[in-house]
């Protein structure tokens, strides 16, 4: 179960073949707020987080993992980088591609273009069903969903049960969807207890091979 953004948008991944390609480490800045918004990105292994501070709090605001692109911002007009990034996990290999280059490429080719801009639109799609949950589910509810569909984006299947190997912590969690982190805490488990999955540092894996923690 690999993030399928390959397959979704096809002509942008191939505009990435021929990019630069650079490693970073755990906790290292990939860039901050208000540097120059100069390259887009997409990665090839590992996972990033994107960080603001919120009355001197930091705040996650998205992970983004194999297959996925950032560092839209220069594209949609923006001089400077609007939040944070940095790896997080202990290897990160991204590739990337400079705003110019990128935008001449969006001018000249229409199925590059359609396909950024689907990306663009499944993105908005999907908060938009997030904070619908938020308001009519409950906390425990969204906390199911938010871990069902990281199952889907990068769980393992390991036996009859989806190992996700990148975990985050309860902050995390509580920041992407709006809640608190004890109610993460409670909500994990509780489900541990009900052996609906097993949680560490380190990974989460759902005792359900479809991914489901409740039927």
């Amino acid at each position: 179960m690999l993030n399928k953004n390959h397959q979704l948008y096809p002509k942008l991944f191939e505009l990435f073949q021929t990019a630069s390609e650079v490693s970073y480490k755990k906790r290292a800045t990939i860039y901050t707020k208000s540097s120059v918004s100069s390259r887009v990105f997409l990665i090839k292994k590992g996972a990033v987080k994107i960080y603001d501070y919120h009355e001197g709090h930091k705040r996650t605001k998205a992970i983004w993992y194999q297959n996925d692109f950032f560092g839209f911002d220069g594209i949609l007009g923006k001089d400077r980088y609007s939040e944070y990034a940095e790896a997080l996990t202990s290897l990160l290999e991204l590739q990337s591609i400079e705003i110019s280059e990128f935008e001449n490429r969006l001018k000249s080719e229409y199925e590059i273009c359609k396909d950024f801009f689907n990306c663009l639109e499944d993105r908005s799609q999907f908060w938009h069903r997030t904070f619908y949950k938020k308001s009519h589910d409950s906390r425990e509810g969204l906390i199911i969903d938010y871990l069902e569909n990281l199952a889907i984006k990068i769980g393992v299947r390991v036996g009859f049960e989806i190992l996700i190997p990148i975990v985050t912590t309860h902050q995390d969690i509580a920041d992407l969807l709006g809640v608190s982190r004890q109610t993460v805490t409670t909500t994990l488990n509780t489900l541990k207890k009900e052996n609906s999955i097993y949680y560490s540092r380190s990974r989460i894996i759902i005792r359900n091979q479809e991914g489901k923690i409740r039927q």
